[in-house]
């Protein structure tokens, strides 16, 4: 395996990235066990709470847990930038995995007031995510095509954070924030193309 160029001495502890990657399996699981369960229910309509918790599953449990814990690895290692307060990722972890179980939860079974307990929690987990990591590569020592790619994708990472917990309170019981196709479809595209696209 070929090292040049990375700074491996800037690793972070094993236990970030892997936290971050141990419960994604498991997300996929509780997604095909609703989607069986459920059959053409859960895939009938993108309205129904049932498909809304799978996709989020897949999303959030899977690829954004997924893609989390390997740029606070590859900042380090790929742009030579360390992530400051790296014992923060222990809080992001945390607040991000709870949340999201409580938003799969409330949006699955239809409990406004669990929404909202993972609004509070899933809002913090990204403000700890995405400062260190943008103060990190905005420090980096080379602005090649992979750290802009980096900073471009955790930028389209918090517009679809910020566009998703918006959304959330109008699950959550509370108004849609205006017109929801829309939303969703801007929502998905800046999530797909900018932050899973910009991030692979």
């Amino acid at each position: 395996m070929k090292t040049e160029g990375l700074s491996l001495e800037n690793a972070p502890p094993l236990w970030v990235p892997l936290a971050f990657f141990a419960p994604a399996p498991l997300a996929l699981i509780v997604a095909g066990s609703l989607l069986a369960s459920y059959g053409e229910y859960a895939i009938g309509t993108g309205y129904s709470s049932i498909t809304l918790a799978i996709a989020h599953l897949g999303t959030l449990g899977f690829l954004t847990l997924v893609m989390m814990g390997a740029l606070y690895q590859l900042t380090a290692v790929v742009a030579g930038s360390p992530v400051g307060r790296i014992r923060l990722g222990h809080a992001v972890y945390a607040l991000f995995v709870i949340g999201v179980v409580g938003l799969i939860g409330g949006l699955a079974g239809g409990l406004p007031r669990l929404v909202f307990w993972a609004i509070a929690l899933i809002t913090p987990a990204v403000l700890l995510f995405v400062i260190p990591i943008g103060r990190a590569l905005h420090r980096a020592p080379a602005r090649n095509e992979t750290v802009i790619g980096m900073m471009a994708a955790l930028l389209a990472f918090f517009l679809t954070a910020l566009l998703g917990l918006w959304m959330a309170h109008g699950h959550g019981g509370m108004r849609f924030p205006g017109p929801r196709g829309l939303f969703i479809q801007v929502h998905l595209s800046v999530g797909l193309l900018g932050w899973v696209g910009g991030a692979a």
